[in-house]
């Protein structure tokens, strides 16, 4: 006769009950998919599923207070999904997570970390941070940890050549200041196309969301340790007056905890994923495709929202007016000063100043359109750009009557082009979600930019001629990949016939960079729509 299946009805055996009381007693259960991951690890076949894990979470009250949110208000005006390259550190993410404070061996006190993550791995470190009574971690402290971690996956990898193509930080002043800043300026410098560093607008959290995704999990875990610990002082009546949690020594065990747990959107843990064998960099890739694909499938794209946005003003054009949103932090202050108030309710919410779209960053399967934008001068026309990237929601539509009610001269009509792209060829375009190009033809110059990722199908490997594509043209190497534009060049710039419009690319599978690809021409990148496809800029 065949056993009943077994399903979230089915009581936990005795085994699995002393299982998930250890590992709760431990500190790791914070989520079913982890803890059942854990438990197969351990157990194998006779580990329980995860509607029984899940039936035992819910009824324990001190899980039950502990658990994550849902969000539940519907779809989203959701930026898209950042696909990295299938290179290892392709795409670093850093930030400055807070803890509360310890007081550590060394006699100070320690209440901040940062961590680093690679966006294709998700292969984190921690690096817990003395602030000496300072606001924000020294940038001697960001720059020891880029190199330790950037130590730890050449040494996983088993490559000490590997270095960081993109890294995306906020703009506090451990990254932008002292030792960090001149360590990346160095690193940049030393190793051209590599360690091209961004920053997120403002405080806008979601510019950086592999470093805040890491964060929420690795705060999760460190939690969960300090509960246990808790538990532990409950047993053994310690005084309140004597409980002091150190969590440094434990960073590093939280840490290793998060990188041998299996991780839903790769499918494998990032230990193993950063080796780069087990699952390779390309199978990474393709479940980080797969995931996006599933997370991102149902949204629209530049959608228009009732009440701020209407249909034709849900993409901004080149040379709209705009105001900025001002980002209010902290609680709410008692207060008929609005802009002291900190409350949305309270009024001034936008900049006084009006700005001038310079260029428009046209979404194209999926997500929202993003926006440069550059000040107005005294005659308004556009002048210095200023700093960072748009999302819509943080730009409020102005039209141009405005200009008529404001003690200034007026503007230039926003349908003149405003400022000048590098190759002069997307300033009068229309864009929209349906017909905007992300990377429109040229006339003249590079279509594609610094930093862009694109997709080569096998057809454009296919070449006659020995070292036409690096190597790459080897039969058996023709395959679909990915490459990253590192440098745009041209022949002769400096002579009054100057050459050819020049690419240098760093394919993957295997990584491989390629100097003088031809841009244009019959043999060239820029036409091949066929064969070259832009998938996005990792510089965004």
């Amino acid at each position: 006769m065949a056993s009943s299946p077994v399903n979230e009805q089915t009581p936990l055996t005795g085994n699995q009950r002393d299982a998930l009381e250890s590992m709760h007693k431990a500190g790791h259960v914070t989520g079913v998919t982890s803890a059942y991951w854990e438990l197969i690890d351990a157990m194998g076949d006779d580990a329980p599923n995860k509607d029984q894990i899940s039936v035992w979470m819910r009824e324990r009250p001190e899980v039950q207070v502990h658990r994550m949110v849902k969000k539940v208000d519907g779809k989203k005006n959701s930026g898209g999904p950042i696909v990295p390259p299938a290179m290892v550190m392709s795409y670093i993410a850093a930030d400055t997570l807070f803890v509360p404070a310890a007081f550590h061996t060394d006699k100070k006190v320690y209440k901040a970390a940062i961590i680093y993550v690679c966006a294709l791995t998700k292969y984190v470190f921690v690096l817990p941070c003395n602030l000496q009574n300072k606001d924000r971690p020294m940038s001697t402290t960001a720059q020891k940890g880029f190199e330790e971690f950037i130590s730890r996956i050449r040494r996983a990898a088993n490559d000490y050549d590997l270095h960081p193509l993109k890294i995306r930080t906020d703009n506090g002043s451990e990254f932008l200041g002292g030792a960090c800043k001149a360590w990346l300026t160095s690193s940049r410098m030393n190793h051209p196309g590599f360690y091209e560093h961004t920053t997120t607008t403002g405080s806008r959290s979601a510019g950086n969301p592999f470093a805040e995704r890491a964060i929420q999990s690795w705060r999760r875990l460190l939690y969960a340790q300090y509960r246990a610990v808790e538990k532990q002082w409950d047993e053994r009546a310690v005084p309140r007056r004597q409980r002091r949690f150190n969590w440094v020594p434990y960073c590093d065990i939280v840490t290793q905890q998060y990188n041998e747990r299996r991780h839903s959107t790769i499918r494998a843990k990032p230990a193993d994923a950063v080796v780069g064998t087990d699952p390779t960099y390309v199978e990474t890739r393709q479940q980080i495709v797969k995931a996006a694909q599933k997370a991102y499938g149902g949204l629209e794209v530049d959608r228009r929202q009732p009440a701020f946005s209407s249909r034709s003003n849900r993409v901004l054009n080149v040379g709209d007016l705009v105001r900025t949103l001002i980002i209010k932090k902290g609680p709410g202050l008692s207060t008929w000063n609005a802009a002291k108030s900190n409350k949305v309710s309270a009024g001034n919410n936008w900049s006084d100043d009006i700005f001038i779209v310079a260029r428009v960053h046209a979404a194209k399967t999926m997500g929202n359109s993003t926006y440069t934008l550059a000040e107005r001068d005294d005659d308004g026309q556009p002048g210095a750009g200023k700093k960072g990237v748009w999302t819509r929601q943080q730009l409020q539509h102005i039209p141009p009557e405005t200009i008529q009610h404001l003690p200034v001269a007026p503007v230039a009509s926003p349908a003149q082009p405003a400022v000048d792209d590098d190759d002069g060829g997307d300033d009068n375009q229309f864009h929209n979600a349906a017909s905007a190009h992300p990377r429109p033809e040229v006339k003249s110059g590079h279509r594609y930019k610094v930093n862009d990722v694109l997709f080569f199908k096998k057809k454009y490997f296919e070449e006659d001629t020995p070292g036409a594509v690096g190597g790459l043209e080897v039969p058996t190497l023709r395959r679909d990949r990915t490459g990253v534009v590192l440098k745009c060049t041209r022949e002769h710039p400096n002579r009054v016939r100057k050459g050819a419009f020049l690419y240098t690319i760093l394919f993957d599978d295997p990584p491989t960079t390629v100097e003088r690809l031809p841009a244009r021409g019959a043999d060239g990148i820029d036409p091949d729509d066929e064969n070259v496809e832009f998938l996005n800029d990792a510089a965004v």
